[in-house]
């Protein structure tokens, strides 16, 4: 029932920001041409996410705030936090820019007060592609490690690092960054949010793995150890135990991690 009233609230809110969403397709015909159209897509997060149709074809993404989407507070002792509106917009848009620019992040095109446009990658989710081959895991997870490691030497960190949020090519190495829709919270330094992104990709995917999780760790743990630089090992973790509830309820795990992270 919980997800049923949740459907109803979100179709609500598409409905009241019908007519905003009107005026932005026409605004996107100047960047786009005419005949273009907004296609809902998804259905978590804070803000409404489209994609814009021309002549039929994907040509780009984009996030509009709907005021009207309601989401639950977070608890106070959250290591990440809800941007509100504008600086979420802010933070994804300086992602993205820097993002692109090492090629981890789709193309940041155009933006106004209460929207944003990235170009439409044509890749699957890490997470998409672990559902098609579960026996994959752990190798999905070695690739979305090495691409965190890559992400955190452009200086930025994404405080919701997952496979879900992780465009990967099929058939090449290219692999993309989406939805930076959280910030640390004001006690999270930065080695900690690094800590954190390694750390909450394994953390949100242990639901989902049918064998125990530990079965296979070795060979992540040694990229891990590769991966962390010294700061982001030695960085207090005390902030970060209430959203990783998962990986300390595992003492093989906790054992694994503390080869990486002591203060784990």
């Amino acid at each position: 029932m919980r997800a049923v009233r949740r459907w109803f609230r979100r179709r609500a809110a598409e409905r009241h920001i019908a007519p905003r969403v009107n005026a932005l397709t026409d605004e996107l015909t100047g960047v786009f041409g005419p005949g273009i159209r907004l296609v809902p897509v998804g259905a978590a997060g804070r803000d409404s996410i489209y994609r814009v149709l021309d002549k039929g074809a994907p040509v780009a993404v984009v996030r509009l705030i709907n005021p009207h989407r309601q989401r639950a507070a977070l608890p106070p002792d959250s290591p990440f936090i809800w941007l509100e509106d504008h600086q979420r917009l802010d933070h994804e848009w300086r992602c993205y820019t820097t993002g692109h620019a090492a090629g981890l992040t789709p193309e940041p095109l155009w933006r106004c007060a209460d929207a944003l446009v990235c170009r439409y990658v044509p890749w699957p989710t890490l997470f998409d592609q672990f559902t098609a081959a579960p026996r994959n895991f752990w190798a999905f997870l070695d690739r979305a490690t090495r691409a965190t490691a890559q992400l955190h030497r452009t200086g930025l960190t994404h405080m919701d690092a997952s496979l879900v949020n992780i465009l990967a090519s099929p058939t090449g190495p290219g692999v993309m960054f989406i939805d930076f829709e959280y910030g640390p919270a004001p006690f999270v330094n930065v080695a900690t949010q690094r800590a954190y992104d390694y750390l909450r990709l394994l953390e949100s995917s242990l639901k989902f793995l049918k064998a125990p999780a530990h079965a296979a760790t070795e060979p992540w743990i040694t990229l891990l150890k590769e991966s962390v630089a010294p700061e982001t090992a030695t960085a207090d973790l005390t902030a970060l135990r209430p959203a990783l509830s998962r990986l300390h309820a595992d003492p093989q795990l906790v054992t694994a991690i503390r080869r990486v992270f002591p203060a784990f």
